[in-house]
């Protein structure tokens, strides 16, 4: 028998509105607002009264974000059942990548065997034979392109995807510490912003730069823009690396770049990258901003910046 709004858990167990909203990037209003208003989420209610999901209900919330992120309405899919969502998902989104074939095809069976041991062995062994910054390009982008859209179309669960993350982000900490030297130039700051959470961006960057000599600090993930200037500034970095995943909203990248160049020491660059870039349209533009869609991007950026600095010490 279907539990009524307000029922308690049969054990009063779940996950709180706290955690649910801050793993998805949703407010907590916002919760309640489409419970009222639509339904759904129907949390139970735990021995404090405080609301509970169940982890059925944090999956559905899961691909409503998704769509919404997608450029859908909250009343045009929060209303629907899961298996509709996910058809409305997989209508948006592009076919699977290519990468799913060959090395990452394989790389992914063991993620699914939930073989993380010989999963791990296996990329650390990939990034040795290729180096690291040809073990970014080839393997770890597609590979994590791949799980997205794995878990988007139900193939993988979402302890897999956070499995997945925690192994690869281990595996390239340890390939950028054996390039990074401190020596190197020029000096980039790596964070994400508020409500941007994943952080494997980060490391690609910091792997890609690396291994070309920069030198990489990375703030790690969600930094508040006044701190992230007060790091600039106390690090005395020549630029400010920032990650965006495609489901950080397309509407609010723009502004927040033009807030934060506002706020930066003239002559420091912004170098934007991630999925969200991508989706920006073709035309998007900023001074002292530098959007980058692609490795090659960054590394054009990176000699470019060099070249600059060149004809800035030969003067």
């Amino acid at each position: 028998m279907p539990r009524t709004k307000g029922e308690p858990h049969a054990n009063g167990s779940g996950l709180a509105i706290r955690a649910v909203a801050r793993d998805l990037g949703l407010s907590e209003d916002l919760l309640r607002k489409w419970e009222r208003r639509y339904g759904f989420p129907n949390p139970g209610r735990n021995g404090h009264g405080e609301r509970v999901y169940t982890g059925a209900q944090v999956e559905r919330l899961r691909l409503i974000k998704r769509l919404l992120d997608l450029g859908m309405r909250p009343s045009h899919v929060v209303p629907r059942g899961e298996e509709d969502l996910r058809t409305l998902l997989h209508e948006r989104l592009p076919l699977p990548a290519p990468a799913e074939e060959g090395l990452a095809s394989a790389m992914l069976d063991l993620l699914r065997n939930h073989a993380v041991h010989d999963l791990s062995i296996a990329l650390q062994a990939e990034m040795l034979r290729q180096g690291l910054g040809a073990f970014v390009r080839t393997l770890a982008i597609p590979m994590t392109i791949a799980v997205g859209d794995a878990w988007s179309r139900g193939r993988l669960d979402v302890f897999e995807e956070h499995i997945y993350t925690e192994v690869m982000g281990r595996i390239l900490r340890v390939g950028i510490a054996a390039v990074t030297t401190g020596r190197g130039r020029p000096r980039v700051l790596l964070t994400t912003l508020p409500e941007e959470r994943h952080g494997l961006g980060l490391l690609f960057a910091a792997a890609t730069l690396s291994e070309q000599g920069a030198d990489c600090l990375s703030l790690g993930a969600e930094m508040p823009p006044e701190e992230i200037v007060k790091a600039v500034d106390a690090q005395q970095a020549d630029i400010l690396g920032l990650s965006f995943s495609s489901i950080y909203p397309t509407r609010l990248i723009l502004p927040a770049l033009r807030d934060l160049r506002e706020r930066l020491t003239e002559g420091r660059e912004i170098w934007a990258g991630g999925d969200g870039i991508a989706s920006l349209p073709r035309d998007s533009r900023l001074q002292d901003v530098c959007l980058c869609t692609s490795v090659e991007d960054a590394l054009h950026a990176l000699a470019r910046w060099r070249e600059g600095d060149r004809a800035q010490k030969a003067r």
